[in-house]
């Protein structure tokens, strides 16, 4: 919750756009579109996904160095971040390689249909809006083919019949 804010919290803040995505949870990913409009606080390079480094007058600096107790004490595979990373406000597992393809295919976790939508932009999304990845020599015409049979009534009896029952 220390990531996520409304857009006015990002402008009171005085957070850069840069070290801000877009993050939509389950429920905002319905009829080919995204909804919501909450933004994830994500320290890192867009293009490289290389984590920041926060001096304290920055904006993020001064944010997260509210919360320097919170953030330190979160547990990791090996310790907390105070005892394993050298930044605090690091993402606890973050897949470098795949963060770097900014296209991906984009589900809700529980529906009572389809609701796959193509994303261009890189958004964050949260465990209850779950995404596949395409390699990147894949064009976006694959990737709209590929919502769309997706979103097909045929595929959605064809997961019915053959997936467990929620």
């Amino acid at each position: 919750e220390i990531f996520v804010h409304s857009v006015d919290a990002t402008r009171r803040f005085g957070f850069r756009r840069e070290y801000l995505k877009p993050l939509n949870v389950g429920d905002e990913v319905r009829d080919w579109e995204f909804y919501g409009e909450d933004l994830a606080l994500f320290p890192y390079n867009q293009d490289t996904i290389e984590l920041a480094k926060f001096r304290p007058n920055d904006p993020e600096g001064r944010y997260f160095g509210l919360f320097k107790d919170e953030l330190s004490a979160r547990p990791t595979f090996s310790g907390t971040f105070a005892e394993t990373k050298d930044a605090i406000y690091e993402y606890h597992q973050l897949p470098i390689e795949r963060a770097k393809n900014r296209r991906s295919i984009v589900m809700t976790e529980i529906a009572t249909h389809c609701h796959f939508v193509v994303d261009t932009q890189g958004r964050a999304f949260n465990q209850k809006a779950p995404l596949s990845k395409l390699s990147r020599d894949k064009g976006i015409d694959e990737f709209h083919r590929l919502a769309g049979v997706l979103n097909s009534s045929s595929a959605l009896f064809w997961l019915k019949q053959t997936c467990f029952s929620k």
